[in-house]
């Protein structure tokens, strides 16, 4: 258990360098727990593309591109080198390889590189082995966080093209023997060590021109419900499981997981918690998992 001496979960902010970070995004601003919902307009987007299987005719912000990248175009073994290394590249780089559509709400949806770098370490250094990320969407977070360590990701994810798509681009990035997308329910969310969830819900209070796609069931209903099962899959988790959140859930952490690690640096606060004692009985913790 990584814990101040103090008792209090250690706060790693000042360990991000300030050009890794981002502005807070729209996501983190909308998605808030039970808080009111906006819809001041889209995110800030990449214009057009004329291809989607790799980065030709794409139109990005070449401010936030190294120099070489910005005569050449984004590079995925350039990319694959810096996440190896621990550092962060360009989000704009990274999602010239997704399809226009998504790419465009990157800032609403996709986990920002930084956010993974992070996360990669602290599953480092507490020796996680496998992963889940529940509501994976176009696997960025799966294929950036293995780049970035050692540890076996799988993704659910209920979106067969966003499954599709992910499964490419872990080919694409070489991480495809380490990362693994299930498409489906939470009900197929296997055992872990470990699980990661950047506010995957949070679409189901959202008005449709803000959907990812209106191809699926979302609800208020099924927002409450999805919540449920996730805060069972935690439950039913052993003592030593370690639960990882960007932006919160949507719901209570379980009385059973102690908050250990915090950073309030990042676009939204990233947070990890650790089950502590075996078994529950069905409390709640009286730490905040959302702002």
């Amino acid at each position: 258990m990584i814990l101040a001496t103090s008792g209090n979960p250690v706060d790693d902010s000042a360990q991000i360098p300030s050009r890794c970070l981002r502005r807070r995004t729209p996501a983190c601003e909308r998605f808030q727990r039970g808080g009111a919902l906006r819809s001041d307009g889209p995110p800030r987007s990449i214009l057009w593309a004329l291809g989607t299987e790799r980065a030709v005719g794409v139109q990005v912000d070449f401010d936030d591109l190294t120099p070489v990248d910005a005569l050449t175009g984004p590079s995925p073994a350039r990319i694959v080198h810096a996440l190896r290394a621990g550092e962060c590249p360009s989000d704009t780089a990274f999602d010239s390889f997704l399809p226009k559509d998504l790419r465009i709400r990157s800032d609403d949806y996709w986990t920002p590189l930084v956010v993974a770098v992070q996360a990669a370490r602290w599953l480092e250094e507490l020796g996680v082995r496998r992963v889940v990320d529940v509501g994976s969407g176009a696997g960025k977070f799966c294929i950036a966080a293995a780049l970035a360590g050692h540890c076996h990701y799988i993704g659910v994810e209920h979106r067969p093209r966003l499954v599709a798509i992910a499964q490419r681009l872990a080919r694409q990035f070489g991480v495809a023997d380490r990362v693994q997308f299930i498409c489906g329910s939470l009900d197929l969310v296997p055992a872990a060590d470990a699980y990661y969830l950047y506010n995957p819900f949070a679409e189901n209070l959202l008005g449709r021109d803000l959907f990812l796609a209106d191809d699926v069931e979302l609800s208020w209903q099924r927002y409450a419900l999805d919540i449920g099962v996730v805060q069972g899959v935690f439950r039913r988790a052993p003592a030593g499981a370690v639960v990882l959140t960007y932006n919160g859930f949507g719901g209570g952490m379980p009385a059973s997981y102690e908050l250990i690690r915090v950073d309030h640096r990042l676009p939204c606060a990233l947070r990890m918690w650790l089950k502590s004692r075996a078994g529950d009985d069905g409390t709640f913790s009286a730490a905040a998992d959302a702002d």
